[in-house]
């Protein structure tokens, strides 16, 4: 028979699955454990031979290297710290003049805990780029807008501006930020 501690657990768990509409996966990813800092083995490649999790520091390291000036930072946020939750910051940097695929444009790079998560490039070519983009990583359907490729998703969209932009990133990033959000805010 049921204890009365038993009847309270099966109902919170009901009153669970009811809200998040019996979704599993969404219990699961809202409830695992996450650390919203760790750096993966195995980031990948997002630019120009700069990888996802690499540090603000590093990526303008990397920009030098390649002849570009060093860059400033466009825009950080950051969540006030708290007990029992982890660290929130947000740091874009804009990289005007970028190269990349015989295309000029404006890379804007976002970082989420010091780790950089995706960039998102604009020319005013950008169809053309993303062509080059898809042919150059040996990608073939270049009529999706967007495609994945293990971590990486590349997508062509809108960005902030409202002009087009190709978008850049490690998927494992961007789902740890809607999760932060979705636990914490």
């Amino acid at each position: 028979m049921f204890t009365q501690n038993m009847k309270l657990g099966l109902t919170f768990f009901l009153f669970l699955v009811a809200i998040y509409g019996g979704s599993q996966v969404l219990f699961y990813e809202t409830w695992r454990e996450v650390s919203f800092v760790a750096v993966e083995t195995d980031p990948v490649e997002l630019i120009r031979g700069i990888p996802s999790y690499v540090t603000t520091q590093e990526f303008q390291r990397r920009l030098q290297e390649m002849g570009n000036p060093p860059q400033t930072v466009k825009d950080e946020q950051e969540s006030e710290p708290y007990p029992n939750r982890p660290p929130f910051k947000h740091t874009f940097i804009d990289v005007e003049g970028f190269r990349h695929l015989e295309h000029t444009g404006r890379l804007t790079a976002h970082f989420f805990n010091e780790r950089l998560a995706e960039v998102y490039f604009e020319t005013p070519e950008i169809h053309e780029y993303y062509r080059k983009l898809l042919e150059q990583r040996g990608i073939s359907s270049q009529e999706a807008r967007e495609l994945r490729h293990g971590n990486l998703v590349i997508r062509l969209a809108l960005g902030p501006s409202g002009k087009p932009h190709v978008f850049l990133e490690d998927e494992r990033l961007t789902d740890e930020m809607k999760l932060w959000i979705k636990r914490y805010s």
